[in-house]
């Protein structure tokens, strides 16, 4: 006996009929559910015509299995592969939950420290932490890597001391983009960098990121050491 042609198996087996119109639905294999929000495929065929309805079954299941050959090739990029699942089921995609928000660990780091620190010490902080949520932006604060936080020491390297004091108002790029702008010291550069070092440290602490990338990242003081004791002694 001669095996049923596939389109006779794809319109006997899904397609169905709901208040007179024709509907296309199949399972999603097993093995791709979970690139998927769902378990099957359902889509209306807009048609109340049988015959119609055939076609549109024939070419949807043809659809189907070549995007399900072309995922299960492991040759596409992850992009493409969603994409075409978009395509295939166009509702509402699970979104990957956002990490914390840097503001958001920064007030975080303070409420639980602060009652550590005295006064001026707070004020200090705080100055630095702003300075850091200014120049790094309202990112996820996993994704401050190790070429983040080098972005972020070269910005410092050419930001002026009391930056908010001389230019107040105007946004980091703006004060990046001035002539004749005196940077900062080395010394202010670190003292940045010990509080980026500190607040990753505490998110490494309470499992918010894996790495603390700011660490070994200060620069080197190459001033002499009698100009470093007068400093000291000062």
């Amino acid at each position: 006996m001669r095996p049923p042609k596939q389109g006779l198996f794809v319109y006997a087996h899904h397609v169905f009929t709901r208040n007179g119109i024709y509907y296309y639905r199949a399972d999603i294999p097993s093995d791709l559910q979970h690139l998927f929000t769902t378990t099957e495929i359902k889509q209306s065929l807009k048609t109340k015509d049988s015959k119609i309805a055939k076609v549109m079954a024939i070419s949807m299941e043809y659809r189907l299995q070549r995007t399900y050959a072309l995922i299960r090739s492991g040759m596409l990029p992850d992009d493409v592969v969603q994409g075409m699942v978009t395509e295939l089921y166009p509702g509402k995609q699970v979104e990957k939950p956002r990490g914390k928000l840097l503001p958001v660990v920064v007030a975080d780091y303070i409420k639980v420290n602060e009652s550590q620190w005295t006064y001026k010490t707070k004020l200090e902080v705080i100055g630095c932490l702003r300075l850091i949520v200014d120049v790094i932006g309202n990112v996820e604060i996993e994704k401050i890597d190790k070429q983040a936080v080098l972005e972020f020491r070269a910005k410092l390297m050419k930001l002026p001391a009391n930056m908010y004091k001389i230019y107040p108002g105007q946004t980091i790029h703006a004060i990046l983009g001035l002539p004749d702008v005196e940077p900062m010291s080395v010394n202010s550069v670190n003292k940045h960098i010990m509080r980026l070092n500190a607040l990753l440290g505490y998110g490494v602490k309470e499992g918010i990121v894996t790495v603390n990338y700011a660490q070994g990242m200060m620069l080197p003081d190459k001033r002499r050491n009698d100009e470093l004791r007068k400093v000291y002694s000062i």
